[in-house]
């Protein structure tokens, strides 16, 4: 999947594969309260860890 904003590869796709969005984009596009609650149901267990420390990483970096 590619993110619809930069074209980069991501994993995260809103409403059940609907919009693919990076991790930057996503972060920018959610409420920040939504994002660790949205991501429960677009991702698997797998891959929920490692992209929550992305997504920490990416607020990090916007504050």
């Amino acid at each position: 999947m590619k993110c619809k904003i930069c074209k980069k590869e991501t994993k995260i796709a809103r409403d059940a594969g609907d919009t693919p969005l990076c991790i930057s984009h996503y972060v920018e596009q959610e409420d920040e309260g939504c994002l660790f609650a949205q991501l429960r149901d677009i991702v698997s267990k797998k891959d929920k860890s490692i992209i929550e420390k992305q997504i920490i990483e990416e607020i990090k970096k916007r504050h």
